[in-house]
C-alpha cells in the first residue's frame, strides 16, 4: 500500500509539472490547471494484458477522456498512437520513463491549441503490463475557454459533468444517462 501510495503521489507531481509547462507553452497563468487540481479524482490503475488464445490484430484505437495520462510500461512493446500524417506508430516500451497521453478534455480545454492522443494497445504473443494514472480535475472544476486569441470557444461546463457523460457510454452503465453529476450525492472523496 505504501509503494503505491508513494507512485501515486509522485504521479501527481509530474502531472503538476507537465500541466505547468502546458501552461507556459500557451501562456496562460499556471494556475488556471493548477488550482482545478485541488481535491482531484485522480485515478491509478494496474493493467494486466494477457495474450489472447486467438490473436487479435488491436484494440480499437480511442482518445482518454480527461485531461492526460501519464504510463508506465512493462518493457514489452505494443502501445501504438497515431501520428500527425494519420499512421500508426509504436511508442517504443521504456522502463525508464513514461508515455505522456493528453485527452480530449485538454483539446477541449485549450481550444484544440493540445491535440489529444488517439492510441491503441497492439495485440502481442507475451503478457503486457501497464500503469496508467489518469490526472484528473475535482468534479466541481468549472471547464471554459482558456484566456487565449485564437481558440475554439465553447460552452462551459462542469468537469463531473463530463466525466458522467463519458462513464455512461460503457455497456455496464447504459441506462444512467439522464442522470447527471450535478444531481448526485457523492461521498467526500479523499486522497491518497
Amino acid at each position: 500500500l505504501d509503494t503505491a501510495r508513494h507512485y501515486y503521489l509522485g504521479m501527481e507531481t509530474v502531472g503538476y509539472r507537465i500541466l505547468a509547462s502546458i501552461s507556459r507553452y500557451l501562456k496562460v497563468d499556471e494556475s488556471i490547471f493548477r488550482d482545478a487540481f485541488n481535491d482531484g479524482i485522480s485515478t491509478l490503475r494496474l493493467l494486466h494484458y494477457r495474450p489472447p488464445a486467438i490473436p487479435k490484430r488491436a484494440t480499437g484505437g480511442h482518445i482518454d477522456s480527461g485531461l492526460l495520462t501519464v504510463l508506465a510500461q512493462c518493457g514489452v512493446a505494443g502501445l501504438q498512437a497515431k501520428d500527425k500524417m494519420g499512421q500508426w506508430i509504436d511508442v517504443p516500451p521504456r522502463d525508464d520513463g513514461f508515455a505522456i497521453n493528453f485527452g480530449g478534455l485538454l483539446e477541449c480545454w485549450t481550444g484544440g491549441a493540445v491535440k489529444a492522443t488517439e492510441h491503441r494497445v497492439q495485440t502481442v504473443a507475451q503478457s503486457r503490463h501497464s500503469v496508467p494514472f489518469f490526472f484528473e480535475p475535482r468534479p466541481s472544476t468549472l471547464i471554459e475557454p482558456l484566456p487565449m486569441d485564437g481558440v475554439k470557444s465553447f460552452e462551459p461546463f462542469l468537469y463531473g459533468d463530463h466525466l458522467w457523460a463519458q462513464t455512461t457510454k460503457f455497456a455496464e452503465n447504459f441506462g444512467l444517462e439522464p442522470v447527471s453529476y450535478t444531481h448526485l450525492t457523492l461521498p467526500t472523496i479523499y486522497s491518497v
